[in-house]
């Protein structure tokens, strides 16, 4: 008699999404979905818009990385169609943009800074900008003919 052992093709999908939805959107949870993605195909499918939904973004480095992937540079036109009309993409999953991670975001997040995310980001429903102390009224008009969907909005310590 053989005795077949369990894989994770056999799990139902709504427990694998439940296991991925139960992470918290820290670097280690990131990390760990991350990991994922790269494991199989399914994962990929499953995963990948979980992973976009709300990217952590702790350094300078990792925000300038998720610009380029968002945006429309020259350097990536190749790879991505029109931001807004490419709804295959991971970054339409975004719903969450939150610099609550980052330690200089007081300087460091401008409106030149989001004026290069936000057109690429047509789902977006909430934004963390709280102590992003270089931002403005331009921001808020940005946010308004950007983010349509937008729901909630953090703009602590800003003056």
């Amino acid at each position: 008699m053989t005795t077949l052992v369990p894989t994770f093709e056999h799990l139902p999908y709504n427990l694998l999404r439940r296991i991925g939805q139960s992470l918290d959107h820290s670097e280690a949870s990131q990390s760990t979905l991350h990991s994922l993605v790269l494991t199989c195909h399914r994962f990929y499918h499953l995963y990948l818009p979980l992973l976009w939904a709300s990217p952590y973004l702790d350094s300078d480095r990792r925000i300038h990385r998720f610009s380029s992937l968002i945006s429309d540079r020259p350097l990536y036109s190749a790879l991505l169609t029109d931001v807004t009309q490419d709804t295959r993409h991971p970054r339409m999953h975004l719903h969450t943009l939150s610099f609550s991670a980052l330690p200089t975001r007081w300087f460091t997040i401008t409106n030149s800074t989001i004026a290069t995310m936000l057109p690429a980001l047509p789902g977006l429903r909430h934004v963390d900008v709280a102590l992003c102390g270089a931002l403005n009224d331009q921001f808020l008009a940005m946010l308004t003919v950007h983010a349509p969907k937008l729901q909630t909005l953090n703009l602590s310590y800003i003056e």
